[in-house]
């Protein structure tokens, strides 16, 4: 008998981007509801703007039964970390499968009941979506069950700021054996803000492309070596 009732946590970490959060949340909220159990995390990242405020707004919200909307807070870092920030949201997370994803992207009503159906059918622990980008798949944006995510160590925390991280855990995952399924994204809509407001909360002032120019070499370092997990000896995601 195919499972439904296994809850799929949604992962956001969000730095000073609460505007792009506004314009996506109502569209993750009526997925959710359409198929339940859901968990909307939200991560709020030392932020400067007014995330409190609306966070405190979506309470009145009707939920299905099963769905709820977490809201966590970090104020220990004064810049925003990429990876940290994706496994801090990912370890507080309570489904037995994770959406790895970010704050600039817009749901179709039936995204979580295709992800359960996906998962039914093919019971594979990893989802992949393809779409218009020319590279054909939406590195950043995965289903994966959490036991596999955190077996895999999360994402690496040398990955202080904006680069290949998604692609690196891809790459990894492979490497573990973790059979992928691709599957269309058309319940999946992101968007894409400007480079300087995708680059503005990090420690160092550098464009996007310089960034991912400093972050490549662990990328490189990674299937170098043919890393199977990574931040060994480290407490990664904490607080």
């Amino acid at each position: 008998m195919p499972d439904n009732n296994f809850t799929i946590s949604y992962c956001i970490p969000c730095m000073n981007r609460t505007h792009h959060l506004k314009k996506v949340m109502p569209s993750i909220i009526e997925a959710a509801n359409y198929s339940p159990p859901v968990e909307i995390l939200v991560l709020d990242y030392n932020s400067t703007d007014d995330i409190d405020e609306y966070m405190a707004s979506l309470r009145s919200v009707q939920l299905a039964e099963g769905n709820d909307i977490t809201y966590l807070k970090y104020s220990k870092n004064k810049y925003y970390h990429m990876a940290h920030a994706r496994n801090m949201v990912s370890l507080a997370a309570r489904g037995k499968y994770l959406v790895e994803t970010c704050v600039e992207v817009y749901l179709g009503k039936h995204f979580f009941s295709n992800i359960r159906e996906e998962i039914n059918r093919s019971k594979y622990k990893w989802l992949r979506f393809y779409g218009k980008k020319p590279s054909g798949i939406y590195a950043g944006i995965i289903v994966i069950e959490k036991e596999e995510f955190i077996e895999a160590g999360g994402y690496d925390e040398r990955f202080e700021l904006y680069g290949p991280e998604d692609r690196e855990l891809n790459s990894r995952l492979e490497r573990r054996g973790i059979k992928s399924r691709t599957i269309n994204s058309t319940y999946l809509h992101p968007y894409t803000s400007s480079d300087e407001e995708k680059t503005k909360n990090y420690r160092l002032k550098l464009t996007k492309r310089q960034m991912v120019e400093k972050m490549i070499p662990y990328y490189e370092e990674s299937v170098k070596n043919k890393a199977l997990e990574v931040n060994r000896g480290v407490k990664w995601g904490q607080h």
